[in-house]
């Protein structure tokens, strides 16, 4: 792609700041937000609006927004409003690429139904942590700047989100179809999702028995077994699994199941053992 390109970044909340501010580094960016507190948070790296109109046309729009469950279903409402307003303003065949973590299904729908497939569409799913959480070495780890899986609708779609993500030095797994890349999105925080939940349970049945959870935890954190490539990682507990990712994704893959008792049975877990730190 060419070496300065348009770049709009929408959404500049917890995932869009950070991945506006990599990507400035390598291409002339615009920043959207409807929250005028965060449109003027980033003004002071890169030119951030409220306003629609003001977004020069890009070759590259990298969605971030939010997406949530409600009402015991996904709700893709924010995607769907931002690819929208691409849709009726873009007349230059730009590369939509879905940074939000999304329901299986969803970019294809949105190539087809909204953008009536005159885009090219790729999902690129965020890993970063939250920022609060990690210290500046952190961020070379667990940042904007890690590998990433990468999905398109078709090989032209392919291609260009390819050269997009190289020209700002992410690493990529390329995967195919579309959906892989959706899928192992909610899979990767379902399977972490589930993984506190044991370690809730298990500390729930040693307050039971009048044991000691840390010293336990730390007993079976030993077993290690380099050469086989696996190891016992019981995970700490706080005060349940918080935020908005975790408890949102296990319910994208819970839906998709048939039915799915051990994604529930991490769910109402955790549940519990908030309850019981209350």
């Amino acid at each position: 792609m060419e070496a300065k390109a348009n770049v709009c970044i929408i959404g500049l909340g917890t995932i869009g700041f950070p991945t506006a501010l990599h990507i400035s580094k390598y291409h002339k960016v615009t920043g959207y937000d409807i929250d005028p507190k965060k449109v003027k948070a980033a003004s002071d790296y890169f030119f951030a609006t409220t306003e629609w109109s003001e977004i020069p046309e890009s070759s590259v729009y990298v969605v971030c927004v939010n997406t949530w469950w409600r009402n015991g279903k996904a709700d893709m409402s924010a995607v769907e409003l931002v690819c929208q307003k691409i849709a009726e303003t873009t007349t230059n065949h730009p590369l939509v690429s879905i940074e939000s973590t999304v329901a299986v299904g969803e970019c294809r729908r949105i190539y087809e139904d909204i953008f009536k497939k005159q885009i090219n569409m790729a999902n690129c799913p965020h890993r970063l942590w939250e920022l609060g959480r990690l210290s500046p070495e952190d961020m070379k780890n667990y940042g904007v700047k890690q590998i990433r899986v990468l999905g398109a609708i078709d090989e032209e779609s392919a291609k260009r989100a390819e050269e997009f993500y190289q020209s700002i030095q992410v690493p990529l797994k390329l995967v195919s179809p579309i959906e892989t890349s959706e899928m192992s999105k909610i899979v990767e925080n379902s399977y972490r999702h589930v993984e506190i939940a044991f370690a809730e349970e298990v500390a729930l049945i040693c307050e039971k028995r009048g044991l000691n959870f840390s010293a336990i935890r730390e007993a079976c954190n030993t077993l290690k077994r380099d050469k086989e490539g696996w190891q016992v990682q019981i995970m700490e507990v706080r005060d349940g699994i918080g935020g908005t990712c975790l408890p949102k994704d296990i319910e994208y893959l819970n839906s998709l199941g048939n039915p799915t008792e051990l994604l529930k049975g991490a769910i109402e877990t955790d549940k519990r053992y908030r309850r019981h730190l209350q």
